[in-house]
């Protein structure tokens, strides 16, 4: 158990430090940026951000699976719910990472009123390369005004939002993840069974 928390706590923590400098890049990208251009980019940068969140689950599961089976040197097996068990733990503790984070950047350093102005300005730039139907036009209005009156989200629902989406995140990842990671218990050694 001890070791389940110990790795899951320190790779948790470093898969959401990396994530959360994504989520830094991509909001400050959208936000400042606010043209095609640079939605394009925070969209390729979120793209390669997934590519990176699916290669260091992979590998700080298997890392995890190298130590249990090292522990179990009699009988070493590590089960597939080993593996996603791990890979959901390690996603959720990154999600909560990036929630808190997210939560610092979006009321200390941006601030709430420049951060809607920043996603209004971003959502005004992306319609003005479209042709919008005149029947349509009434309701991006009422878009804009509610985008502009959005309350500001609690630290608890961002970390819990973040947590939420990181968890569902971590369970499509993790069973590709506990698939490639998994070793069923060998009742006989192997070696022995070719001697005879």
């Amino acid at each position: 158990m001890n070791t389940f928390l110990n790795h899951m706590l320190s790779k948790g923590a470093i898969l959401g430090m990396v994530m959360l400098v994504s989520h830094i890049a991509e909001q400050l990208m959208m936000i400042y940026g606010g043209t095609s251009v640079w939605t394009t980019v925070a969209g390729i940068e979120m793209l390669v951000s997934l590519v990176v969140f699916i290669w260091l689950l992979r590998n700080f599961t298997k890392s995890y699976a190298a130590l249990v089976l090292a522990a179990r040197k009699d009988m070493p097996y590590f089960s597939y719910m080993n593996g996603l068990n791990y890979a959901i733990s390690v996603s959720m503790l990154a999600g909560v990472i990036v929630g808190l984070g997210g939560y610092i950047l979006h009321h200390f350093v941006i601030g709430h009123e420049a951060y809607i102005a920043g996603y209004m300005k971003m959502m005004q730039n992306a319609l003005a390369t479209t042709q919008i139907p005149a029947s349509m036009a009434s309701t991006y209005e009422q878009l804009f005004a509610q985008i502009k009156n959005m309350p500001e989200s609690s630290l608890l629902t961002m970390v819990f939002n973040s947590a939420w989406n990181y968890l569902l995140l971590g369970l499509i990842v993790g069973l590709f993840v506990a698939k490639s990671t998994k070793r069923d218990v060998q009742l006989f050694d192997k070696k022995q069974d070719d001697d005879e």
